[in-house]
C-alpha cells in the first residue's frame, strides 16, 4: 500500500495534475522508475523509500505551487502554451457516441475511448448473418481566448460548437434490420465554479430510420460537473492497486419531436420529453509500457430516464472492454454488451458483440 503510495508521489513530481497525461510524460515517469529497477524487472523498494525521504517536502511544495490553479479551476487555459489564444482549432474525432467524447474542451485520449466499431456475426441456427457498424464522427472547432485569467467566478473556461452524425447499423440478412442516422450539431461551453467547473452541450439533430420510415427531431441538454476535488471528470486510482479510473456523471434533458411517422419513446403523441442521469465510468492499468495489461481499458455507461408526458421509464446498459492493437489505441479489438431500450429507437436489446474498433 505505501509503495503505491510512493509511486504515485513520483507520478506527481513527473506528470501535473492536469487532467490527462500524455504519452511524452508517461515516457518521463518511466525514465525516473527505471532507476530503482531491482534487476529482476521489479521496483526495489528501498531505494524507493531513500529517494521518499530524501525528496518529499521540496517536491511537495514545488508540485503544489506549479498545480495550484490546475487543481482549484479544472481545465483552465492559462496563457502559458497558447500558440494562439484569441484563435480557433478544430480537429476530427471518430469515436462511439458522445460520452466516448467526453468534453470537446479535453476529448479523451484514442487509447482510453471505446471507438466506432465494425462487426460481423452469423447465426447458424436462424440461419442469419449481421453485419453491423456503430460510431460517431464529429469536428468540433474550440474558439480559444483568455477566459479564465482574473479567476471571476463564473467566468467562461471554453467554449466548442461542432457538427456531428452518428451511424447505427445492423443489417440482418434473415430478419429485421436497424439502421438509423443522425446528422446535427452540438454547443458546448464551460463556466468556473471556484475549486470545480460546469459544462453545458446541447445538441439539435435529425434522426432518420430507414427501416421503420420515420423521421425525428431530436434535441438535448446536457449538464456536466467537473471537480479535481471530488475526482469527478478527473482521472484518478483505485487505493492499493495500480489502477485508474474515470468517473462521468451528467444529467440529460432529451425532446423528440417526430415530423414523419410514429414516436418511438411515446405511443399517444408526437412529442416525448425525458429527464434523468447518466453515469460513465473508464477503468485501465496505470503507467506506460506496451505490456498486453496496459492496453487494456474498460467502459460502463448507463442512462436511466423518465418520459414526462406518458410517465414510462427507459434506461440503457453498454458495456465495453477494448483490447488496443496498436500503442497509440487507434485500432482495438471490443467486447461489448448491451441491454434496455436503444437510445435512438427505443427497441429493446440484449446482446453480446466482438467487434474491430477504430478511434481517432
Amino acid at each position: 500500500m505505501r509503495t503505491f503510495a510512493m509511486i504515485g508521489f513520483l507520478a506527481a513530481i513527473v506528470v501535473p495534475a492536469q487532467g490527462f497525461a500524455d504519452e511524452a510524460d508517461d515516457e518521463k515517469l518511466a525514465k525516473l522508475l527505471s532507476q530503482f529497477d531491482n534487476g529482476h524487472g521489479g521496483l526495489d523498494t528501498k531505494k524507493i523509500k531513500a529517494f521518499y525521504s530524501k525528496n518529499r517536502h521540496n517536491s511537495e511544495k514545488t508540485v503544489a505551487i506549479a498545480n495550484i490553479d490546475q487543481s482549484t479551476k479544472p481545465y483552465v487555459k492559462t496563457k502559458q502554451g497558447d500558440e494562439d489564444p484569441s484563435g480557433f482549432h478544430s480537429m476530427f474525432l471518430l469515436r462511439k457516441d458522445f460520452s466516448d467524447i467526453f468534453l470537446f474542451d479535453r476529448p479523451t485520449p484514442a487509447s482510453q475511448a471505446k471507438g466506432a466499431t465494425v462487426s460481423f456475426q452469423h447465426d447458424a441456427i436462424a440461419h442469419d448473418n449481421v453485419f453491423s457498424i456503430h460510431g460517431m464522427v464529429a469536428v468540433p472547432v474550440n474558439f480559444g481566448g483568455q477566459y479564465a485569467d482574473d479567476g471571476h467566478f463564473g467566468s467562461i473556461i471554453g467554449f466548442n460548437v461542432a457538427p456531428y452524425a452518428e451511424f447505427d447499423l445492423d443489417d440482418h440478412s434473415n430478419a429485421k434490420s436497424t439502421r438509423t442516422v443522425t446528422v446535427g450539431g452540438t454547443g458546448e461551453i464551460g463556466f468556473d465554479m471556484g475549486d470545480w467547473s460546469s459544462y453545458f452541450r446541447g445538441t439539435l439533430g435529425i434522426v432518420n430510420d430507414q427501416v421503420d420510415s420515420y423521421t425525428d427531431i431530436a434535441g438535448s441538454a446536457e449538464w456536466i460537473p467537473v471537480s479535481l476535488p471530488l475526482c469527478i471528470d478527473f482521472p484518478c486510482n483505485f487505493p492499493g492497486t495500480p489502477l485508474i479510473y474515470r468517473f462521468q456523471p451528467s444529467v440529460l434533458m432529451q425532446y423528440d419531436h417526430a415530423s414523419s411517422g410514429d414516436n418511438p419513446f411515446s405511443d399517444s403523441s408526437q412529442n416525448s420529453l425525458r429527464l434523468g442521469p447518466s453515469f460513465a465510468l473508464m477503468v485501465k492499468p496505470f503507467g506506460p509500457g506496451d505490456a498486453f495489461w496496459n492496453r487494456i481499458v474498460g467502459h460502463v455507461s448507463y442512462h436511466i430516464d423518465r418520459e414526462l408526458y406518458s410517465g414510462a421509464t427507459f434506461d440503457w446498459l453498454d458495456a465495453a472492454l477494448t483490447y488496443n492493437l496498436t500503442p497509440s489505441g487507434n485500432l482495438g479489438l471490443t467486447g461489448g454488451y448491451q441491454r434496455g431500450e436503444d437510445e435512438k429507437t427505443a427497441k429493446k436489446m440484449d446482446k453480446f458483440t466482438v467487434s474491430l474498433s477504430g478511434k481517432l
